[in-house]
């Protein structure tokens, strides 16, 4: 049954999902070691899309495609705003995170530009997966493509 080999812990979803974890934490620490986050204007920007990547694709593929609960039924709104909220709701957090322990504060100079950077990149993550995983999801399926 398809749904089995979607849900075994080795197939290509699971390892697509620890493969993009491992990216995001090895940038992360290479930025926290060499500056990165703040020498490279580009960087946050990555890190940020591949951390909403990540969450939205933990939540559609547990919702969705895992097997581990009924699956959801679902369209491409499903799936869209499902990963939307997921990386807002992430990001949100993690900037409180950010500033209740003192990597940040509100009242750095651009702190607002790049929160909302941070959380517009997250969403966009979000956006690529939920595609991603909406496409998978369809095959599986048999949905029209």
């Amino acid at each position: 049954m398809i749904m089995e080999k979607i849900s075994a812990p080795k197939t290509a979803f699971f390892r697509h999902l620890l493969y993009i974890v491992l990216v995001v934490a090895i940038l992360h620490i290479l930025a926290l070691k060499f500056y990165l986050y703040s020498n490279v204007w580009w960087f946050d920007m990555v890190v940020h899309f591949l951390g909403g990547f990540w969450i939205a694709f933990v939540v559609l593929w547990f919702l969705f495609l895992s097997g581990y609960i009924k699956p959801l039924k679902g369209t491409y709104i499903h799936f869209l705003s499902i990963a939307l909220f997921s990386a807002l709701f992430a990001g949100i957090v993690w900037e409180i995170f950010e500033v209740t322990n003192g990597v940040t504060s509100v009242l750095f100079r651009g702190y607002w530009k790049d929160t909302m950077s941070d959380i517009i990149f997250d969403c966009l993550g979000a956006l690529a997966s939920s595609w991603y995983l909406f496409t998978e999801y369809k095959k599986t399926n048999n949905l029209p493509r």
